[in-house]
């Protein structure tokens, strides 16, 4: 990619290794407590963006099929699974590949099996997000 900043891991998944510098408008936002993530372009319907946070440690961003910003803890609870690396967006839910865990826009979690049945499982935390058309932010702590 031309970012040295990113690094692709396959046609869906961007991990961004260090936080976007916020524009000169968007000071007020960042005194909010908003961070931002990733270029809108960046995350298109079904993509996976993964990073760092200073105080929230690794997190997931990911827009669903519906083209909803959803920003979560960047683990699967069954068996901590980081979802950036095995996460794949199903509709308006990403799937945790490695025992296929599925978790909603609101974090709940469930299992679906083959007839449809589904079981709920352990939620993954969320937090806020927007998206202004120029870049994804998410607010780690508080509403």
């Amino acid at each position: 990619m031309d970012d040295p900043g990113r690094m692709a891991l396959g046609d869906d998944v961007v991990v961004a290794e260090a936080l976007l510098g916020a524009p000169e408008a968007a000071h007020e936002a960042a005194d909010e407590g908003w961070v931002p993530v990733v270029h809108s372009e960046l995350l298109p319907p079904g993509g996976v963006v993964g990073f760092d946070h200073d105080d929230r440690g690794p997190l997931v961003v990911w827009r669903s099929e519906g083209g909803r910003v959803v920003a979560m803890d960047d683990r699967c609870p069954h068996q901590w699974s980081s979802l950036r690396a095995v996460g794949v967006v199903d509709g308006e839910e990403i799937v945790c590949t490695t025992h296929f865990w599925r978790f909603g826009t609101d974090g709940a979690g469930c299992k679906q099996s083959m007839h449809g049945r589904r079981d709920e499982k352990d939620a993954v935390d969320v937090m806020a997000t927007l998206d202004d058309g120029d870049r994804v932010w998410i607010r780690p702590a508080g509403d």
